[in-house]
């Protein structure tokens, strides 16, 4: 029996998020945290670079960068969620032609102070990327790339402009786990707002 990748992506997703919130029950605020008076919850609006690594290289090569956007939620000290999207535009070797892929990610994060208001965060991420010949309507898929659940290491550096505000740089090594032909390193800058 075969699970289908949208169902992996969700068990996988509310398994990390399950495990991140009993992390959090077991943790206390303390002063390497953010303070407890800034949000807890903040939107970014993403600005991505992405390249290909590994056995992409030789089918893929970077077009332009691409927008996206995230909800990012501290569980507490010491963890972060965040969902979101992004696109990520290439270009097919073989064919000379556009590719892109529609990524939509969860990951989570551990949140570590550097010194306020800079914070470092590290962690593990989930994507569900579909390959399409454009990212905007009318969205075709790519019959070349198969959709696929990726995974990813993701690394943060955070910060804190104001109360409510919050730039981010963000650096992602991700890969495909249905084939090989899917890898890359993503790095975002984010401006997030709170709420």
């Amino acid at each position: 029996m075969t699970l289908h990748p949208v169902w992996s992506f969700l068990i996988l997703s509310i398994l990390g998020l399950a495990a991140a919130r009993l992390s959090a029950a077991d943790s206390t605020s303390d002063d390497l945290t953010i303070p407890e008076s800034y949000p807890k919850d903040y939107i970014f609006a993403l600005y991505s670079h992405n390249e290909p690594v590994g056995p992409s290289q030789t089918e893929l090569r970077t077009h332009q960068n691409a927008p996206g956007f995230s909800y990012q939620h501290r569980l507490g000290h010491p963890w972060v969620v965040n969902v979101g999207y992004r696109s990520q535009s290439f270009i097919n070797l073989n064919q000379n032609r556009p590719v892109s892929l529609i990524t939509v990610f969860n990951a989570t994060q551990r949140l570590f102070r550097i010194y306020h208001p800079f914070y470092a965060l590290a962690g593990t991420e989930l994507l569900y990327l579909i390959p399409v010949q454009k990212a905007n309507p009318p969205i075709t898929k790519d019959a070349d790339f198969s959709t696929e659940i990726g995974i990813g290491a993701v690394g943060s550096l955070w910060y804190l402009m104001s109360q409510n505000s919050i730039l981010a740089l963000d650096v992602q090594r991700w890969r495909g786990t249905k084939t090989d032909r899917l890898h890359g390193v993503s790095m975002t800058v984010g401006l997030g707002w709170g709420f």
